[in-house]
């Protein structure tokens, strides 16, 4: 059984052989639109799914069961352009390539005291800030060529739902929080390898639980004033967004309409990321 699940997640990593993700664009080569690809910079074997864009509820929605926060009101039709987004939270061994920097250098940078929630090359990297994760993306995009960013709050919900493929359900991938997510009802006080939980309809592992992902907007209290049309978030503000709870957190946190913030140099041992390319 262990060795079933250690081929699972090592397909998932690029390790493996996936026919679905034999698309792997060069340096500054082009991407066959609509198709999922591996991004292969700094060895790394991203796996990117492809999101076509569309049209979507935002916010408090009746599959949210009542559990709403007040800054997931008023919900609005939205509407996101295509994009990729990673199908994991980018990974221990991902970051390493990237940045040079362990998990436990960040965890030293954090606070040398704090306790290890999970160590692995296919776990989430987690003590991540805000900014750090920013400059995980240029890097990616300077080896590149492409355009990596950190996705909006929009862009992340459409694709936490299923995109073109709503699957109108509490968390990312269906109504069970056992069968999507790490929280702390299963989680044992850390992270988990990454894909190891059921994916949502576009394939997408981990949008609930696990680790808090940034996204690129800063935090605003109320949609009142988002546009309804690729929204950028608040104009201005002092915390970063993140959304889709993690192992330390309840269930309420991994819904898809959550909402978290942070400022965006703190790094815990809950907040990790995931990548979106346009």
């Amino acid at each position: 059984m262990e060795t079933a699940c250690n081929e699972i997640v090592a397909d998932l990593l690029g390790v493996g052989n996936n026919s679905n993700y034999n698309s792997r664009p060069p340096r500054g080569g082009s991407i066959q639109r609509g198709q999922d690809f591996t991004e292969t910079a700094f060895g790394i074997n991203m796996k990117m799914v492809y999101v076509e864009g569309g049209t979507f509820t935002m916010g408090c929605t009746g599959d949210q069961g009542g559990d709403c926060e007040d800054d997931e009101s008023p919900n609005r039709m939205t509407t996101v352009g295509s994009f990729y987004i990673g199908m994991l939270e980018v990974t221990q061994g991902q970051w390493e390539r990237v940045m040079g920097a362990s998990v436990y250098q960040q965890k030293d940078k954090a606070n040398p005291e704090w306790p290890m929630r999970g160590v692995g090359t296919d776990y989430p990297m987690y003590y991540v800030s805000w900014e750090e994760a920013k400059e995980f993306c240029a890097r990616l995009s300077r080896q590149t060529g492409k355009s990596y960013s950190l996705p909006t709050e929009a862009e992340w919900e459409y694709a936490a739902r299923g995109g073109n493929k709503n699957e109108g359900t509490k968390y990312s991938g269906g109504w069970s929080i056992d069968d999507v997510a790490w929280y702390d009802g299963n989680s044992g006080n850390s992270t988990h390898s990454c894909g190891t939980k059921r994916p949502n309809a576009l394939g997408i592992y981990d949008m609930s639980g696990n680790v808090w992902e940034w996204c690129e907007d800063w935090y605003g209290s109320s949609y009142l004033q988002y546009d309804n049309n690729n929204p950028k978030g608040a104009t201005t503000g002092s915390h970063r967004v993140l959304r889709g709870g993690s192992w330390y957190g309840d269930a309420g946190f991994c819904r898809v309409s959550n909402r978290s913030y942070f400022r965006p140099g703190i790094r815990y041992n809950n907040g990790g990321f995931r990548v979106v390319l346009h």
